[in-house]
């Protein structure tokens, strides 16, 4: 087997094995508060880590002498410690993302909110580890549609810059056009919008969200378009009166 489809085979199929609930079972590697001592699952850390290292000196082909993190460097494989930490991160953001109607939500918040000295559960030991905080994980609700859900607006985004400069012209010779965009710049986030009417600026929308630690370009896209819809609805009432 050449060595990239061995590379292939221990990430997508021994990787996701070794660490199947690996929150429960693995409580990360992370060192005292008082001393450089290190904590956690580390006599099993240095087992699997003797797994992967037989790994990469068959991806490698190298001497069997070779150091554990030099063939992890050479094999592109990440070093068992950092990659169930990885996992363990993912784990508790997971976790701290579900919403309030989730059975295990209560369990979560009571886990993170303080780290108990005896009778730790695999919880205390996740968050206490990954040092998350699920009251600042912003909660993000899905929308839900049936499978034959078609919209009731058509998107169309263009191969080149020419060719969306030729879709914006086009567009913008119709009688009423809407612009709306949402971005990041000198550390805020904000979205507008503009109305126009027979090529003339009528009406411009601005709204600032705040610092990119508390909000995303994606959700200033999505303002953009409540700005621009805000538009429409307010030129609609103003036609019918």
């Amino acid at each position: 087997m050449p060595p990239n489809c061995i590379f292939q085979l221990y990430n997508t199929v021994a990787i996701p094995t070794l660490s199947c609930a690996a929150d429960v079972w693995h409580s990360g590697i992370h060192r005292s508060p008082s001393s450089n001592k290190h904590l956690g699952s580390v006599a099993l850390t240095k087992t699997l880590a003797s797994i992967q290292q037989r790994v990469a000196q068959t991806i490698t082909g190298s001497l069997s002498t070779t150091a554990g993190d030099v063939l992890d460097a050479h094999a592109n494989l990440l070093p068992v410690d950092l990659l169930f930490n990885k996992i363990l991160f993912r784990a508790a953001t997971c976790l701290a993302s579900l919403p309030p109607s989730h059975p295990p939500y209560p369990l979560i918040h009571k886990a993170a909110s303080h780290h108990v000295k005896k009778n730790r559960s695999p919880l205390h030991n996740l968050f206490f580890t990954m040092q998350i905080n699920p009251n600042k994980v912003e909660k993000v609700q899905p929308t839900h549609h049936r499978p034959n859900y078609i919209p009731l607006f058509s998107t169309h985004i263009a191969d080149t810059k020419q060719e969306a400069l030729d879709a914006a012209i086009e567009y913008h010779r119709s009688t009423i056009s809407v612009y709306s965009d949402g971005s990041g710049f000198e550390n805020g986030i904000g979205a507008a919008a503009v109305l126009y009417i027979n090529k003339i600026e009528r009406k411009t929308l601005k709204y600032h969200l705040g610092p990119p630690t508390k909000h995303t370009v994606y959700k200033a896209e999505l303002v953009g378009l409540n700005l621009a819809l805000h538009l429409l609805t307010s030129l609609q009432s103003q036609m019918l009166h």
